[in-house]
C-alpha cells in the first residue's frame, strides 16, 4: 500500500524512468510537476469510478434555504464530496434527486442518506490498485513536461486505462451480488437491506 504522496508520484516517475523524487517541495522540475498535477489526478481517478477505498456513506439535513423553485429541498453535500454515487431512496424506491453546484436537490424530506465518493487526502487510506491508477494518471499528466514527447505522454494514457480497467475489476469483487438484484421496487421489497 502506498503510504505518502511522494511514493505514488515515484511510482508515476518510475512509469517514465525517470529519477525519483524525495519530496514535493524541494524546486526541482520533476518535484513541481508533480506537486501541481497530483491532486488533479487523485480527485479525477476517484470521481471517474466508485472506488471501495473512497466510498462514504453520511445522513444530509435540509439546507434552510430551498431551492428558489422546482424541487422542495437543497441538501449542501459534505466539504469532502467528490461526486454522489446514490440516494438511499434512490436505491429503493427511485426517487429523482440532482447535484446542483454544491448541493443535492429534490422532494425527500430530510435527512437524506448518501453514498458519495470521498476525496482520500490522506494517501494511507488509498489500496494499492487505487494508487497504481492515480500513478498512471499522474504519469499521463506529466510525462509531456518531462520528455517533451507526445508518444510518451499518449502512451502514458493508455497504461492509465489498462491500470483502471484492472482495478475497476478487482474493485468490483468486493462486495455482494445482493447489489444487482435491486433492480425494480418489489426486488428492492423484498431485499431492503442490501445494496443500499
Amino acid at each position: 500500500m502506498a503510504a505518502s504522496v511522494v511514493a505514488i508520484c515515484n511510482m508515476a516517475l518510475d512509469m517514465l524512468a525517470a529519477k525519483p523524487i524525495a519530496s514535493l517541495t524541494d524546486g526541482s522540475t520533476t518535484a513541481n510537476l508533480c506537486q501541481r498535477n497530483y491532486e488533479p489526478a487523485r480527485d479525477e481517478t476517484l470521481r471517474s469510478y466508485p472506488w471501495n477505498d473512497a466510498m462514504a456513506r453520511v445522513s444530509l439535513a435540509a439546507s434552510a434555504t430551498a431551492p428558489a423553485w422546482g424541487p422542495t429541498y437543497a441538501y449542501p453535500l459534505p466539504a469532502d464530496c467528490l461526486r454522489v454515487v446514490v440516494t438511499e431512496d434512490d436505491a429503493l424506491y427511485g426517487v429523482a434527486w440532482r447535484v446542483e453546484g454544491r448541493e443535492i436537490v429534490c422532494d425527500e424530506a430530510g435527512p437524506l442518506n448518501i453514498r458519495y465518493i470521498r476525496q482520500l487526502t490522506d494517501p494511507s487510506l488509498i489500496g494499492p490498485l487505487l494508487a497504481r491508477v492515480i500513478a498512471a494518471r499522474l504519469a499521463a499528466a506529466i510525462a509531456y513536461g518531462l520528455t517533451g514527447d507526445a508518444r510518451v505522454t499518449q502512451g502514458m494514457s493508455q497504461a492509465a486505462e489498462v491500470a483502471m480497467r484492472d482495478a475497476r475489476r478487482m474493485d468490483a469483487l468486493e462486495q455482494s451480488s445482493d447489489d444487482s438484484l435491486i433492480a425494480d421496487t418489489w426486488t428492492g421489497a423484498r431485499y431492503l437491506p442490501y445494496g443500499i
